[in-house]
């Protein structure tokens, strides 16, 4: 006998069959076309090949800051996060976290519990981040079966103030987000209360990942472990 070894299994990629997930150069560039212009083939994230390992798990919360999610929206409204401590309606803040009636997150631009999207940016952010995956409509996310927490604090024309982001990065941290997603940014200066709101993920066992276009420079910060990176 030459060798031995196992009756190996292999199987395709998975490939998803929502209607426009071939769009999306990012998750899969196979060099398609797409709306006149033509990809570059394998320049993606290698969404199939991950897919192969996990499709996202539901147990991961990620909070959205943005300027709210459509709730209603068929990709996403089976992934929004619902925090079970809150009795919808009863005008009390059942779970006494200061906030009430917070079913589907917290507005924090307009102080209310409807963090409807009134923009289409955080919409578009979330769909991104976990849109349901092969359910043969609209696109697939990254992760699939990711809880979204959505948290607004941007206004129907794009603008936002630091005193109502720090609340919801706070907000995050209490609710027990693993991840943050903050798709904005600024051009004037890096805030000091920021960096202290930022820091305030130290406080928790949390995993934060914070994504900024701060004065064209990317940052990414990552709280829980050691690394935190620049570029």
């Amino acid at each position: 006998m030459a060798y031995a070894e196992p009756n190996y299994y292999y199987h395709l990629d998975i490939i998803p069959n929502d209607t426009h997930f071939g769009l999306f150069w990012g998750m899969h560039n196979t060099g398609q076309n797409v709306n006149g212009t033509t990809g570059t083939d394998n320049k993606d994230i290698d969404a199939p090949e991950a897919w192969d390992i996990t499709t996202g798990a539901d147990r991961v919360v990620v909070a959205v800051i943005d300027s709210g999610v459509d709730g209603s929206h068929p990709d996403l409204s089976a992934n929004l996060l619902t925090n079970s401590g809150e009795i919808p309606g009863n005008g009390l803040d059942d779970d006494g976290n200061g906030y009430v009636d917070d079913i589907r997150g917290w507005n924090f631009a307009d102080k209310d519990n409807n963090p409807a999207d009134d923009n289409g940016h955080g919409t578009h952010v979330t769909g991104i981040i976990a849109a349901v995956g092969n359910n043969g409509i609209g696109v697939a996310g990254v992760a699939w079966n990711a809880k979204i927490m959505a948290l607004k604090s941007f206004r129907a024309d794009g603008s936002g103030l630091t005193s109502d982001a720090i609340p919801a990065i706070a907000y995050a941290n209490l609710m027990g987000a693993d991840v943050i997603n903050n798709s904005w940014g600024g051009v004037n200066t890096w805030s000091h209360l920021f960096r202290v709101a930022l820091g305030f993920g130290r406080l928790f066992d949390h995993l934060l990942f914070y994504r900024m276009v701060w004065k064209k420079k990317t940052v990414i910060k990552k709280f829980g472990q050691k690394t935190v990176k620049h570029r």
